[in-house]
């Protein structure tokens, strides 16, 4: 089954179940995916509606829809599921080798949010908590984000960013930390990456703000 090349159908979304479960790596899916699912779920919502119900035949041809649609949803959710569980275990063992696996190239854009949120948290659980007890430290979770170690890593990243103005209309768009930015109206002031305002400056989108 292609990547880019996925019929939506009842049985096509059972040979991605198939896979997921076959296999601890997260299998490569069209970047539209929940787009496609979701227009699949409306279509058969929309079919079940358009069923009249005076017809005891019809009735009952529209019961067997639903209890299609009903297996239809468990599917999908038990995709959902495996693919999550194999996320959380790729970011353990990112922030255990603090090495990229290639595997993420076959994760969804949603499921490139989740994973770097999900590795941003264990690894701060990973110096709040078990490298401060090896260390002989009082295991600090909750307030870890006060810590020095993050006060450090707080300033460095403050001083990645620049404040710029916006000088043509700029869409929402997903930068490199696959942060959602914009969109942006003409005249309004943004603190942004220095990666990304040097995008938009070279495209003449924005201007750099000197502060002295």
């Amino acid at each position: 089954m292609a990547e880019d090349e996925i019929n939506i159908t009842y049985e096509s979304l059972f040979d991605i179940l198939r896979n997921e479960k076959k296999t601890s790596i997260v299998q490569p899916l069209p970047k539209d995916f929940f787009s496609e699912v979701l227009a699949y779920i409306g279509e058969k919502y929309r079919s079940l509606a358009n069923g009249k119900t005076e017809d005891l035949f019809i009735s009952i041809d529209k019961e067997k829809h639903l209890r299609e649609l009903n297996n239809l949803k468990a599917i999908i959710k038990e995709i959902i599921e495996r693919r999550t569980k194999k996320i959380i275990d790729l970011a353990q063992i990112s922030v255990k080798t603090q090495e990229t696996s290639e595997e993420l190239k076959n994760l969804l854009p949603e499921e490139q949010v989740l994973f770097k949120q999900a590795r941003d948290v264990l690894d701060k659980y990973k110096r709040g908590v078990p490298d401060r007890l090896l260390n002989l430290n009082k295991p600090d979770f909750l307030n870890f984000n006060q810590s020095t170690g993050n006060k450090n890593q707080e300033q460095e990243t403050e001083e990645k960013h620049e404040l710029v103005r916006i000088i043509a209309p700029v869409p929402r768009f997903i930068g490199p930390d696959l942060k959602i930015y914009g969109p942006f109206s003409n005249e309004e002031i943004v603190k942004m990456p220095r990666e990304i305002t040097q995008v938009l400056i070279k495209k003449n989108r924005a201007e750099k703000i000197e502060i002295n």
